[in-house]
């Protein structure tokens, strides 16, 4: 509480308006228990109704001059889809001094497009307050100054790799990744980036997040196989994340144990994802890039797992369309595009990627793949381009 306090000023002039559960740590250390301590005004909307009416969320912060706002990317996202072209009615977010961004991967263009959308309902460009931050710290590991304008960089997604010198990119380059800053550790909370053996990289160097102080866990309660893995000499945690320090600021690139290693490179999901969604007929949330082996294999391939629960025949388009822009901006093939009637999440809406790897894997999605392949080849028989 004292370390985010220090940091974003919490004070009991704010009004916190929260739609995130009680139940993750988002919710309920940040957006109550710290503003609890800090006699913060809080005002809580089901999670629920934020997802049947998310433009509900921005109404109520205008009733409640609310000062503090957060949310994880697809909740920005989802308010923008629902509000589509139209413009906010009767919204004033004059008194809004920080709206969080934090629990998954930060999309450039969708802090762009949400901070563009509502400028003119009075949100101020230095509102946008990407965080980062996991339960094992008791919930912050790096803030930015509040104030500041938040800021990105564009990196070759190409040379992101453990240890691997980065390149900064023109924002516009086929090969860039963009990626937010999530700003500086806060006191007290040591954070380096290392290779694969626990060493510490050099500056500029991308690597796996350990961290370290009085806010981090010391371990798993009677667990102590889970806590060996966990904690590298000196009492660094490793996160499982990857990032890399560009200016003395922390920019997360992915999960480690979800890297997609192709052609002895590696890939970011979201990164791949953020792409296939502008197919037309996909969103945020519809499509998950993963790294899979058959049986059998020498290495992974590239496989896009697709939300369909309409007919085979109508899902084609869509899988060409995601497939064509992963290899036009990246120049990497998609083995497969296999649909799927569920994403697997876990309770705090995490993608579990590895039950649709292990279920393409073990040949559950076989019958599905084998009857696309006979679609494909009828109309390619035909003259159509597929």
């Amino acid at each position: 509480v004292r370390q985010a306090t220090e940091v974003a000023g919490f004070n009991e002039r704010d009004v916190c308006l929260s739609w995130m559960p009680l139940t993750h740590d988002m919710g309920l250390i940040g957006m109550h228990l710290i503003m609890l301590a800090n006699r913060v005004t809080m005002a809580l909307m089901q999670t629920e109704l934020f997802i049947r009416r998310p433009l509900l969320w921005l109404a109520l912060a205008t009733r409640k001059r609310a000062t503090i706002l957060a949310s994880p990317n697809f909740g920005y996202r989802h308010y923008l889809k629902v509000l589509g072209e139209r413009t906010p009615e009767g919204v004033d977010l004059r008194a809004v001094r920080l709206v969080f961004n934090g629990a998954e991967p930060i999309s450039v263009e969708l802090c762009r497009e949400f901070m563009a959308r509502l400028a003119p309902h009075g949100l101020a460009p230095n509102a946008m307050y990407p965080v980062y931050g996991l339960a094992e710290a008791s919930l912050a590991v790096s803030f930015p100054q509040v104030g500041s304008l938040w800021e990105s960089v564009t990196l070759d997604r190409h040379k992101l790799g453990v240890a691997q010198t980065v390149a900064k990119v023109a924002a516009d380059s086929r090969d860039g990744l963009a990626l937010v800053s999530v700003g500086r550790p806060i006191s007290d909370c040591e954070v380096r980036l290392a290779d694969d053996s626990d060493n510490a990289v050099v500056v500029g160097q991308a690597g796996h997040i350990q961290i370290r102080g009085p806010n981090v866990t010391s371990g798993y309660y009677e667990d102590p196989e889970l806590n060996a893995r966990s904690f590298a000499a000196g009492g660094w945690l490793r996160t499982g994340d990857l990032g890399v320090l560009i200016d003395e600021r922390l920019f997360i690139t992915g999960r480690a144990k979800e890297l997609i290693i192709l052609n002895g490179q590696n890939y970011y999901p979201h990164d791949l994802e953020a792409i296939a969604e502008r197919a037309p007929g996909l969103e945020l949330g519809k499509v998950v890039a993963a790294g899979c082996r058959k049986r059998g294999a020498l290495g992974e391939d590239l496989v896009l797992f697709v939300l369909h629960r309409t007919e085979l025949k109508d899902f084609l388009p869509v899988a060409t369309a995601a497939a064509r822009l992963i290899n036009e901006e990246t120049g990497l093939e998609v083995a497969e595009v296999v649909p799927v009637k569920r994403i697997p999440k876990t309770t705090s809406g995490k993608i579990q990627r590895h039950l649709l790897e292990g279920a393409y894997e073990q040949g559950e999605f076989d019958a599905e793949l084998a009857e696309l392949s006979t679609l494909r080849a009828a109309l390619k028989a035909d003259g159509a381009s597929v």
